[in-house]
């Protein structure tokens, strides 16, 4: 799914793992150089990160309900970098059921936290992301369709399938009465509205960007060095921020 995110954030996150796999990088030389010293390094980078992980998981879990929306997507955030970077580091240490399992136990409350935020933003009024003046920032009919589909891919849909545009026209059709462009601050209104669909999508997308990780892993096994370069190969061949689709950070050599 592509939704049109430009934030700074996003783009700093690919210009990061850009340089983290340029060949300079020093982690990369001292694996080189001092295997046995760098096995030392990930295992104690493991240790903390496992830390990181629980501790925010518990965080997350335990501020779900919290209506303070910043602080949440700022626990949630640091909940999935932590969870991704202690996958990245048993992967170094050629554990692809470990590095599953920490993917695994943080998607529950990042998962939670999805349904939060879809069901407050497009999951409550999906037909008010249809009036026209959404049209010129690239929300259509199509696009909110295909938002649905992700999120059923993700698990935030209960009991919802794969849908098409025309079955979500049809679901709507007696709300569709009412969707039209606010008489007034109709620009304003629009923003707001766009705002909300590119954080129901946000929500979405990293919730399948932890799950495609985990089937990468399921897939490679303990195929490290295939599996980081399939990875760089995707981020460095991204045109813009929008394209990127995997954030996660893994040091350059592979495990001996």
């Amino acid at each position: 799914m592509r939704v049109s995110v430009t934030s700074t954030e996003v783009s700093n996150d690919i210009d990061f793992a850009k340089r983290r796999f340029c060949r300079s990088d020093p982690v990369s030389s001292f694996a080189e150089e001092k295997p046995s010293e760098a096995e030392g390094f990930f295992k104690e980078a493991l240790l903390a990160l496992h830390g990181s992980t629980e501790f925010y998981t518990g965080l997350v879990s335990a501020e779900i309900s919290s209506t303070d929306h910043a602080y949440l997507w700022m626990l949630a955030r640091h909940l999935s970098t932590s969870a991704q970077s202690q996958a990245a580091a048993h992967l170094r240490l050629k554990q692809p059921n470990f590095a599953k399992n920490a993917l695994r136990k943080a998607l529950k409350p990042l998962t939670s936290h999805a349904q939060k935020v879809f069901h407050r933003t497009v999951g409550s009024k999906p037909a008010s992301f249809l009036i026209p003046e959404l049209a010129k920032h690239g929300v259509t009919l199509e696009m909110l369709a295909e938002l649905y589909r992700q999120a059923s891919h993700a698990g935030i849909l209960e009991n919802r399938h794969y849908v098409s545009a025309g079955d979500m026209f049809e679901e709507m059709r007696t709300s569709m009465s009412t969707v039209s462009d606010p008489t007034f601050y109709k620009s304003t209104k629009a923003i707001a509205l766009r705002d909300e669909f590119i954080e129901a999508g946000t929500a979405v997308e990293e919730i399948n960007r932890l799950r495609g990780l985990s089937l990468l892993i399921e897939q490679y096994g303990d195929r490290y060095q295939d599996l980081a370069k399939d990875i760089t190969d995707s981020i460095s061949q991204s045109k813009s921020p929008v394209e990127g689709e995997v954030y996660a950070v893994f040091p350059t050599s592979p495990a001996q």
